[in-house]
Protein backbone atom coordinates (compact mmCIF):
# COMPACT_ATOMS: atom_id res chain seq x y z
CA UNK A 1 0.00 0.00 0.00
CA UNK A 2 1.46 3.58 -1.31
CA UNK A 3 1.81 6.48 1.47
CA UNK A 4 -0.37 8.82 -0.21
CA UNK A 5 -3.16 5.84 -0.22
CA UNK A 6 -2.01 4.92 3.60
CA UNK A 7 -2.31 8.77 4.39
CA UNK A 8 -5.63 9.47 2.39
CA UNK A 9 -6.96 6.15 4.32
CA UNK A 10 -5.54 7.30 7.61
CA UNK A 11 -7.16 10.69 7.41
CA UNK A 12 -10.65 8.96 6.33
CA UNK A 13 -10.71 7.14 9.21
CA UNK A 14 -9.67 9.92 11.44
CA UNK A 15 -12.38 12.05 9.82
CA UNK A 16 -15.08 9.66 9.97
CA UNK A 17 -14.13 8.95 13.78
CA UNK A 18 -14.44 12.88 14.33
CA UNK A 19 -17.18 12.93 12.36
CA UNK A 20 -18.98 10.36 14.68
CA UNK A 21 -17.51 11.43 18.10
CA UNK A 22 -19.32 14.95 16.86
CA UNK A 23 -22.96 13.03 16.20
CA UNK A 24 -22.62 11.47 19.45
CA UNK A 25 -22.19 14.89 21.14
CA UNK A 26 -24.74 16.80 18.81
CA UNK A 27 -27.00 14.14 19.61
CA UNK A 28 -26.23 14.24 23.81
CA UNK A 29 -26.36 18.24 23.15
CA UNK A 30 -29.84 17.93 21.68
CA UNK A 31 -31.00 15.38 24.19
CA UNK A 32 -30.10 17.96 26.96
CA UNK A 33 -31.55 21.09 25.23
CA UNK A 34 -35.22 19.57 25.39
CA UNK A 35 -35.12 17.90 28.72
CA UNK A 36 -37.68 20.01 31.00
CA UNK A 37 -35.72 23.02 33.33
CA UNK A 38 -36.23 22.00 37.21
CA UNK A 39 -39.38 23.40 38.82
CA UNK A 40 -39.90 26.53 39.88
CA UNK A 41 -42.35 29.44 39.82
CA UNK A 42 -43.26 30.74 36.46
CA UNK A 43 -41.29 33.57 35.13
CA UNK A 44 -42.94 36.80 33.35
CA UNK A 45 -41.41 37.97 30.00
CA UNK A 46 -38.04 39.44 30.19
CA UNK A 47 -37.89 40.02 33.79
CA UNK A 48 -38.21 36.64 34.58
CA UNK A 49 -38.56 36.23 38.44
CA UNK A 50 -37.53 38.89 39.50
CA UNK A 51 -40.80 39.76 41.74
CA UNK A 52 -40.88 36.14 42.98
CA UNK A 53 -37.67 36.51 44.43
CA UNK A 54 -38.04 38.66 47.87
CA UNK A 55 -35.53 40.97 49.13
CA UNK A 56 -34.65 39.56 52.48
CA UNK A 57 -34.47 35.57 54.02
CA UNK A 58 -34.30 34.42 50.47
CA UNK A 59 -33.29 30.47 52.26
CA UNK A 60 -36.90 30.27 52.99
CA UNK A 61 -38.49 31.49 49.70
CA UNK A 62 -36.38 29.00 48.47
CA UNK A 63 -36.82 25.43 50.59
CA UNK A 64 -40.70 27.20 50.37
CA UNK A 65 -40.54 26.33 46.27
CA UNK A 66 -38.78 23.13 47.03
CA UNK A 67 -41.98 21.90 49.20
CA UNK A 68 -44.44 23.48 46.77
CA UNK A 69 -43.12 21.75 43.68
CA UNK A 70 -42.11 18.40 45.46
CA UNK A 71 -38.37 19.15 43.96
CA UNK A 72 -35.38 19.35 46.02
CA UNK A 73 -33.80 21.36 43.32
CA UNK A 74 -35.94 24.47 41.87
CA UNK A 75 -35.36 26.95 39.31
CA UNK A 76 -35.87 30.64 38.46
CA UNK A 77 -35.13 33.22 35.95
CA UNK A 78 -34.13 36.81 36.16
CA UNK A 79 -33.33 38.77 33.35
CA UNK A 80 -32.77 35.53 31.50
CA UNK A 81 -29.90 34.24 33.94
CA UNK A 82 -30.64 30.84 34.77
CA UNK A 83 -29.92 30.22 38.74
CA UNK A 84 -30.34 26.71 40.37
CA UNK A 85 -31.26 26.30 44.62
CA UNK A 86 -30.48 22.63 45.39
CA UNK A 87 -32.72 22.19 49.10
CA UNK A 88 -31.24 18.34 49.64
CA UNK A 89 -27.70 17.22 50.80
CA UNK A 90 -27.95 14.56 48.53
CA UNK A 91 -29.15 17.36 45.43
CA UNK A 92 -25.78 19.28 46.86
CA UNK A 93 -23.09 15.97 46.97
CA UNK A 94 -24.96 14.57 43.76
CA UNK A 95 -23.52 17.61 41.90
CA UNK A 96 -21.41 20.44 43.89
CA UNK A 97 -19.22 17.35 45.27
CA UNK A 98 -19.33 14.01 42.45
CA UNK A 99 -19.21 16.53 39.76
CA UNK A 100 -17.18 19.56 41.33
CA UNK A 101 -15.05 19.46 38.04
CA UNK A 102 -17.97 21.54 36.71
CA UNK A 103 -19.71 23.02 39.47
CA UNK A 104 -16.88 24.24 41.13
CA UNK A 105 -16.44 28.21 39.65
CA UNK A 106 -18.03 31.29 40.64
CA UNK A 107 -20.29 33.65 38.79
CA UNK A 108 -18.49 37.54 37.80
CA UNK A 109 -18.59 39.89 41.20
CA UNK A 110 -18.55 42.81 38.77
CA UNK A 111 -19.08 44.86 41.64
CA UNK A 112 -16.81 43.46 44.34
CA UNK A 113 -14.32 42.41 42.06
CA UNK A 114 -14.52 44.26 39.02
CA UNK A 115 -15.42 47.75 40.15
CA UNK A 116 -14.04 47.47 43.71
CA UNK A 117 -10.57 45.28 43.57
CA UNK A 118 -11.21 42.18 45.00
CA UNK A 119 -10.50 40.03 42.23
CA UNK A 120 -7.52 39.07 44.54
CA UNK A 121 -9.44 37.25 46.92
CA UNK A 122 -9.69 33.73 45.88
CA UNK A 123 -13.37 33.23 47.79
CA UNK A 124 -14.90 34.89 45.17
CA UNK A 125 -12.25 33.94 42.62
CA UNK A 126 -13.31 31.76 38.99
CA UNK A 127 -12.54 27.96 39.25
CA UNK A 128 -9.00 27.92 37.48
CA UNK A 129 -5.21 28.05 37.80
CA UNK A 130 -5.12 31.09 39.98
CA UNK A 131 -7.49 29.96 42.10
CA UNK A 132 -6.03 26.22 42.25
CA UNK A 133 -2.66 28.00 43.57
CA UNK A 134 -4.16 29.63 46.04
CA UNK A 135 -6.47 26.70 47.76
CA UNK A 136 -3.24 24.72 47.92
CA UNK A 137 -1.85 27.06 49.67
CA UNK A 138 -4.50 26.76 52.31
CA UNK A 139 -5.09 22.77 52.20
CA UNK A 140 -1.42 22.34 52.73
CA UNK A 141 -1.17 24.37 55.62
CA UNK A 142 -4.41 23.88 57.33
CA UNK A 143 -5.07 20.62 57.19
CA UNK A 144 -5.96 19.07 60.57
CA UNK A 145 -2.73 17.91 61.60
CA UNK A 146 -1.11 21.66 60.89
CA UNK A 147 -4.20 23.24 62.65
CA UNK A 148 -3.01 22.18 65.92
CA UNK A 149 -0.15 24.14 65.60
CA UNK A 150 -2.10 27.24 65.87
CA UNK A 151 -3.87 26.38 68.95
CA UNK A 152 -1.80 28.69 71.19
CA UNK A 153 -2.66 31.37 69.38
CA UNK A 154 -6.24 30.35 69.56
CA UNK A 155 -6.26 29.71 73.57
CA UNK A 156 -4.21 32.97 74.22
CA UNK A 157 -6.60 35.25 72.20
CA UNK A 158 -9.78 33.34 74.20
CA UNK A 159 -8.24 34.16 77.59
CA UNK A 160 -7.89 37.87 76.23
CA UNK A 161 -11.45 37.71 75.63
CA UNK A 162 -12.09 36.30 78.73
CA UNK A 163 -10.49 38.97 80.90
CA UNK A 164 -12.38 41.76 78.48
CA UNK A 165 -15.82 40.81 78.86
CA UNK A 166 -14.54 41.19 83.04
CA UNK A 167 -14.38 44.48 81.96
CA UNK A 168 -16.94 45.35 79.51
CA UNK A 169 -19.88 42.85 79.27
CA UNK A 170 -22.15 45.09 77.62
CA UNK A 171 -19.98 45.10 74.55
CA UNK A 172 -19.40 41.46 74.36
CA UNK A 173 -20.04 41.79 70.15
CA UNK A 174 -17.30 43.89 70.14
CA UNK A 175 -15.03 41.94 71.56
CA UNK A 176 -16.11 39.29 69.78
CA UNK A 177 -15.05 40.83 66.62
CA UNK A 178 -11.67 41.51 68.09
CA UNK A 179 -10.57 38.53 69.63
CA UNK A 180 -11.60 36.84 66.15
CA UNK A 181 -9.55 39.10 63.91
CA UNK A 182 -6.83 38.80 66.83
CA UNK A 183 -6.49 34.77 65.74
CA UNK A 184 -6.42 35.34 62.39
CA UNK A 185 -3.52 37.87 62.34
CA UNK A 186 -1.80 36.00 64.85
CA UNK A 187 -2.56 32.88 62.80
CA UNK A 188 -1.57 34.51 59.51
CA UNK A 189 0.64 37.11 59.70
CA UNK A 190 1.97 36.23 63.84
CA UNK A 191 1.29 39.36 65.01
CA UNK A 192 0.58 40.00 68.87
CA UNK A 193 -2.28 42.34 68.80
CA UNK A 194 -3.12 45.15 71.55
CA UNK A 195 -6.35 44.60 73.93
CA UNK A 196 -9.92 45.33 72.91
CA UNK A 197 -9.62 48.39 75.70
CA UNK A 198 -6.56 49.92 74.58
CA UNK A 199 -7.90 49.08 70.42
CA UNK A 200 -5.66 47.85 67.57
CA UNK A 201 -4.75 49.65 64.49
CA UNK A 202 -4.34 46.33 62.27
CA UNK A 203 -7.80 45.24 63.59
CA UNK A 204 -9.56 48.61 63.14
CA UNK A 205 -8.10 48.51 59.70
CA UNK A 206 -9.22 44.86 58.35
CA UNK A 207 -12.58 45.76 59.73
CA UNK A 208 -13.27 49.24 57.98
CA UNK A 209 -12.09 47.15 55.05
CA UNK A 210 -13.64 44.04 55.29
CA UNK A 211 -17.04 46.10 56.47
CA UNK A 212 -17.38 47.94 53.52
CA UNK A 213 -15.22 46.10 50.47
CA UNK A 214 -13.92 48.77 49.53
CA UNK A 215 -10.29 48.96 50.17
CA UNK A 216 -8.13 45.58 48.59
CA UNK A 217 -4.72 46.61 51.20
CA UNK A 218 -5.48 44.63 54.37
CA UNK A 219 -3.28 45.12 57.92
CA UNK A 220 0.29 43.12 57.97
CA UNK A 221 1.02 42.82 54.33
CA UNK A 222 4.15 43.95 54.66
CA UNK A 223 8.00 42.31 55.10
CA UNK A 224 9.79 42.09 58.68
CA UNK A 225 13.64 41.88 59.34
CA UNK A 226 13.89 38.29 57.87
CA UNK A 227 13.78 35.38 60.68
CA UNK A 228 12.41 37.11 63.77
CA UNK A 229 8.71 36.69 63.26
CA UNK A 230 6.30 34.21 64.86
CA UNK A 231 6.22 31.32 63.39
CA UNK A 232 2.49 31.47 61.30
CA UNK A 233 0.84 30.78 58.23
CA UNK A 234 3.33 33.49 56.12
CA UNK A 235 6.56 32.03 57.75
CA UNK A 236 5.26 28.26 57.01
CA UNK A 237 4.77 29.40 53.08
CA UNK A 238 7.61 31.11 52.97
CA UNK A 239 9.84 28.08 54.29
CA UNK A 240 8.76 26.19 51.53
CA UNK A 241 9.73 28.35 48.65
CA UNK A 242 12.91 29.02 50.37
CA UNK A 243 13.05 25.17 50.20
CA UNK A 244 12.21 25.18 47.19
CA UNK A 245 14.13 26.51 43.70
CA UNK A 246 13.94 29.91 43.04
CA UNK A 247 11.96 29.61 40.37
CA UNK A 248 8.97 31.99 39.97
CA UNK A 249 9.74 32.83 43.62
CA UNK A 250 8.11 36.19 42.60
CA UNK A 251 4.93 34.56 42.28
CA UNK A 252 5.10 32.54 44.79
CA UNK A 253 5.02 35.23 47.20
CA UNK A 254 2.34 36.99 45.38
CA UNK A 255 0.37 34.27 46.00
CA UNK A 256 1.14 33.78 49.77
CA UNK A 257 0.28 37.63 50.43
CA UNK A 258 -2.71 37.45 48.21
CA UNK A 259 -3.93 34.07 50.21
CA UNK A 260 -3.21 35.58 53.64
CA UNK A 261 -4.81 38.69 53.33
CA UNK A 262 -8.39 36.57 51.64
CA UNK A 263 -7.37 34.53 55.67
CA UNK A 264 -9.68 37.87 57.53
CA UNK A 265 -12.45 38.09 54.87
CA UNK A 266 -13.13 34.13 55.09
CA UNK A 267 -12.50 33.69 58.91
CA UNK A 268 -13.82 36.86 61.15
CA UNK A 269 -17.23 37.10 59.96
CA UNK A 270 -17.83 33.03 60.14
CA UNK A 271 -16.80 32.81 63.83
CA UNK A 272 -18.41 35.97 64.67
CA UNK A 273 -22.02 35.01 63.64
CA UNK A 274 -21.93 31.37 65.15
CA UNK A 275 -20.82 32.98 68.80
CA UNK A 276 -22.97 35.80 68.84
CA UNK A 277 -25.82 33.25 68.16
CA UNK A 278 -24.49 31.22 70.74
CA UNK A 279 -24.61 34.00 73.44
CA UNK A 280 -28.49 34.85 72.23
CA UNK A 281 -29.06 30.96 72.20
CA UNK A 282 -28.01 31.09 75.72
CA UNK A 283 -29.89 33.69 77.04
CA UNK A 284 -32.96 32.13 75.53
CA UNK A 285 -32.31 28.87 76.49
CA UNK A 286 -31.00 28.69 80.19
CA UNK A 287 -31.97 25.35 80.87
CA UNK A 288 -29.21 24.34 77.85
CA UNK A 289 -26.63 26.73 79.27
CA UNK A 290 -26.91 24.89 82.70
CA UNK A 291 -26.52 22.13 81.16
CA UNK A 292 -23.56 22.43 79.79
CA UNK A 293 -22.05 24.09 82.67
CA UNK A 294 -22.60 20.60 85.12
CA UNK A 295 -20.93 18.83 81.91
CA UNK A 296 -17.83 21.22 82.05
CA UNK A 297 -17.68 21.34 86.18
CA UNK A 298 -17.80 17.23 86.21
CA UNK A 299 -14.87 16.85 83.36
CA UNK A 300 -12.79 20.03 83.71
CA UNK A 301 -13.89 21.74 87.01
CA UNK A 302 -12.83 25.25 88.14
CA UNK A 303 -9.02 25.11 88.71
CA UNK A 304 -8.21 25.50 85.16
CA UNK A 305 -9.63 26.35 81.52
CA UNK A 306 -10.54 23.11 78.92
CA UNK A 307 -8.48 21.62 76.99
CA UNK A 308 -8.44 20.02 73.76
CA UNK A 309 -8.34 17.19 74.86
CA UNK A 310 -10.98 17.56 77.10
CA UNK A 311 -13.31 17.68 73.53
CA UNK A 312 -14.52 13.88 73.49
CA UNK A 313 -15.59 13.93 77.13
CA UNK A 314 -17.73 17.12 76.77
CA UNK A 315 -20.33 15.67 73.94
CA UNK A 316 -23.19 18.22 75.22
CA UNK A 317 -20.73 21.04 74.64
CA UNK A 318 -19.90 19.82 71.33
CA UNK A 319 -23.51 19.28 70.78
CA UNK A 320 -24.18 23.06 71.51
CA UNK A 321 -21.14 24.00 69.20
CA UNK A 322 -23.06 21.81 66.12
CA UNK A 323 -26.58 23.88 66.66
CA UNK A 324 -25.47 26.03 63.65
CA UNK A 325 -27.46 28.95 61.20
CA UNK A 326 -26.93 28.83 58.42
CA UNK A 327 -28.45 30.42 55.03
CA UNK A 328 -26.83 30.24 52.12
CA UNK A 329 -23.85 28.88 50.95
CA UNK A 330 -22.02 31.32 48.29
CA UNK A 331 -22.93 30.53 44.93
CA UNK A 332 -21.58 28.18 42.25
CA UNK A 333 -21.33 28.61 38.93
CA UNK A 334 -21.98 25.51 36.46
CA UNK A 335 -19.42 25.59 33.55
CA UNK A 336 -20.98 22.87 31.28
CA UNK A 337 -24.62 22.09 30.46
CA UNK A 338 -25.43 19.03 32.52
CA UNK A 339 -28.04 16.68 33.00
CA UNK A 340 -29.54 16.19 37.24
CA UNK A 341 -32.69 13.87 37.89
CA UNK A 342 -34.32 14.24 34.33
CA UNK A 343 -34.24 17.83 34.53
CA UNK A 344 -31.55 20.20 32.31
CA UNK A 345 -28.75 22.08 33.99
CA UNK A 346 -28.06 25.35 31.65
CA UNK A 347 -24.36 25.86 31.21
CA UNK A 348 -23.25 28.86 33.09
CA UNK A 349 -26.45 29.00 35.98
CA UNK A 350 -25.56 30.17 39.62
CA UNK A 351 -26.50 27.28 41.52
CA UNK A 352 -26.72 28.33 45.16
CA UNK A 353 -26.96 25.32 48.28
CA UNK A 354 -29.96 26.28 50.13
CA UNK A 355 -27.78 25.37 53.86
CA UNK A 356 -30.98 26.67 55.77
CA UNK A 357 -32.99 23.83 54.13
CA UNK A 358 -30.09 21.08 54.43
CA UNK A 359 -30.36 21.83 58.15
CA UNK A 360 -33.49 21.91 59.09
CA UNK A 361 -34.10 18.77 56.83
CA UNK A 362 -36.63 16.60 59.50
CA UNK A 363 -36.08 13.28 57.98
CA UNK A 364 -32.10 14.30 58.94
CA UNK A 365 -32.22 16.36 62.36
CA UNK A 366 -35.93 14.91 63.51
CA UNK A 367 -38.81 16.60 64.50
CA UNK A 368 -38.74 20.93 65.19
CA UNK A 369 -35.77 21.50 63.55
CA UNK A 370 -36.68 25.24 64.68
CA UNK A 371 -36.23 24.28 67.81
CA UNK A 372 -32.74 25.12 69.31
CA UNK A 373 -32.02 21.54 70.94
CA UNK A 374 -28.53 20.35 71.23
CA UNK A 375 -29.99 17.24 72.24
CA UNK A 376 -30.54 16.02 68.66
CA UNK A 377 -27.23 15.12 68.22
CA UNK A 378 -27.04 12.49 71.20
CA UNK A 379 -27.67 9.39 71.77
CA UNK A 380 -29.35 7.85 74.79
CA UNK A 381 -26.72 7.66 76.62
CA UNK A 382 -25.47 11.08 75.99
CA UNK A 383 -23.08 11.05 73.73
CA UNK A 384 -22.77 12.21 70.27
CA UNK A 385 -24.46 10.18 67.93
CA UNK A 386 -22.29 9.76 64.75
CA UNK A 387 -25.24 9.08 62.72
CA UNK A 388 -26.43 12.19 62.69
CA UNK A 389 -24.16 14.85 59.67
CA UNK A 390 -21.89 16.54 61.45
CA UNK A 391 -23.74 20.40 60.56
CA UNK A 392 -20.40 21.16 59.85
CA UNK A 393 -20.02 19.57 56.08
CA UNK A 394 -22.58 22.30 55.25
CA UNK A 395 -21.69 25.26 56.93
CA UNK A 396 -18.32 25.55 55.41
CA UNK A 397 -18.78 24.84 51.90
CA UNK A 398 -19.20 21.96 49.60
CA UNK A 399 -16.89 20.20 46.97
CA UNK A 400 -13.43 21.99 45.45
CA UNK A 401 -14.99 24.97 47.19
CA UNK A 402 -15.41 23.58 50.80
CA UNK A 403 -13.26 25.59 53.53
CA UNK A 404 -9.90 25.25 53.69
CA UNK A 405 -9.72 26.35 57.21
CA UNK A 406 -12.91 25.33 58.60
CA UNK A 407 -10.50 22.96 61.10
CA UNK A 408 -8.95 26.12 62.57
CA UNK A 409 -12.65 27.41 63.00
CA UNK A 410 -14.41 24.86 64.56
CA UNK A 411 -11.34 24.65 66.95
CA UNK A 412 -11.99 28.52 68.00
CA UNK A 413 -15.52 27.98 68.05
CA UNK A 414 -15.22 25.37 70.41
CA UNK A 415 -12.66 26.75 72.77
CA UNK A 416 -14.55 30.15 73.02
CA UNK A 417 -18.01 28.69 74.00
CA UNK A 418 -16.08 26.10 76.11
CA UNK A 419 -14.64 28.65 78.00
CA UNK A 420 -17.19 31.25 78.49
CA UNK A 421 -19.51 28.27 79.64
CA UNK A 422 -17.33 27.48 82.06
CA UNK A 423 -16.77 30.79 83.63
CA UNK A 424 -19.97 32.86 82.92
CA UNK A 425 -23.45 33.23 83.61
CA UNK A 426 -25.55 34.71 80.33
CA UNK A 427 -29.08 35.83 81.04
CA UNK A 428 -31.59 38.53 79.43
CA UNK A 429 -31.26 42.07 80.10
CA UNK A 430 -34.80 43.50 79.34
CA UNK A 431 -36.88 41.57 76.09
CA UNK A 432 -34.69 39.89 74.10
CA UNK A 433 -36.47 38.35 71.10
CA UNK A 434 -34.90 35.40 68.52
CA UNK A 435 -35.02 37.59 65.49
CA UNK A 436 -31.74 37.69 62.67
CA UNK A 437 -31.29 39.88 59.91
CA UNK A 438 -31.25 38.65 56.35
CA UNK A 439 -27.91 38.84 55.47
CA UNK A 440 -25.23 36.20 53.82
CA UNK A 441 -24.28 35.31 57.18
CA UNK A 442 -28.08 35.43 58.81
CA UNK A 443 -26.43 37.72 62.02
CA UNK A 444 -28.59 38.05 65.16
CA UNK A 445 -30.07 41.51 65.55
CA UNK A 446 -28.60 43.44 68.60
CA UNK A 447 -29.65 42.24 71.89
CA UNK A 448 -28.15 43.30 74.72
CA UNK A 449 -27.37 40.33 78.04
CA UNK A 450 -25.82 40.28 81.21
CA UNK A 451 -22.81 38.70 81.70
CA UNK A 452 -21.04 38.02 84.86
CA UNK A 453 -18.85 35.64 86.37
CA UNK A 454 -20.28 32.42 87.41
CA UNK A 455 -18.62 32.56 91.00
CA UNK A 456 -14.87 34.65 92.46
CA UNK A 457 -13.11 30.94 91.69
CA UNK A 458 -14.45 31.07 88.37
CA UNK A 459 -12.92 35.01 88.06
CA UNK A 460 -9.40 34.33 89.59
CA UNK A 461 -9.25 31.97 87.11
CA UNK A 462 -9.74 34.11 84.38
CA UNK A 463 -7.85 36.84 86.06
CA UNK A 464 -4.39 34.31 87.14
CA UNK A 465 -4.36 32.58 82.94
CA UNK A 466 -4.15 36.69 81.83
CA UNK A 467 -0.47 36.95 83.85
Amino acid sequence: MSFVIAATLEHYCVSLAALFVASLFLVQYRKVRHLHLPPGPRPLPLIGNVLDVPNGFEWLTFMGWGRKFCSDIVHFKVFGASTIVLNSQKAVHDLLEKKSNIYSSRPRWVMLNELMGWDWAFITMPYGKEWKARRKLFTNEFNPKHTERYEPQTLQAVHLFLLDLLREPDSFYRLLRHMAGSIVLSVTYGLTTKTAEVGDPFIDTAERALDGFVAAAVPGSFWVVKGVGRPCFVSYCLDNIRRSTEEEVDYQERLIKESASAMYEAATDTSVTALHSFFLSMVCHPEVQRKAQEEIDNVVGSDRFPNFEDKGNLPYVCAVVNEPVGPLGLPHLVTEEDEYKGYRIPKNSVVIANIWAILHDEATYGPHPNIFDPSRFLTEDGSLNTAIPDPSTSVFGFGRRICPGRHLAVSTTFATIAYVLQCFEISALGIVTQEYESSIQNRPVPFKCRIKPRSPQHENLIRSAAH
